[in-house]
C-alpha cells in the first residue's frame, strides 16, 4: 500500500509548479531551473525544486501552498 507521502510527491509530480502559476494567470519567463514571472519580477520558480518564491509577499512553497 502507498503511503500519504508517495501520494503527494505524485499529485507534485502530476502539476509542475510552473504550469499551475501559469494556468493562475502570471506570465512566465525565462527558460531551465529559474523562471521569473513577467508583471511581478519578485516571483521567481524554481522547476528544479518545484518551489515558488514571491519576495515582496513574503511567501514560498509548493504547488500546495501556491494553490
Amino acid at each position: 500500500m502507498a503511503s500519504f507521502e508517495d501520494f503527494i510527491e505524485q499529485v507534485r509530480e502530476a502539476n509542475p509548479i510552473e504550469k499551475v502559476i501559469e494556468e493562475s494567470g502570471h506570465v512566465l519567463r525565462g527558460h531551465g531551473r529559474l523562471r521569473t514571472s513577467a508583471k511581478h519580477d519578485s516571483l521567481k520558480i524554481r522547476t528544479d525544486m518545484g518551489r515558488f518564491f514571491w519576495y515582496s509577499q513574503n511567501v514560498q512553497g509548493d504547488v500546495f501552498e501556491w494553490v
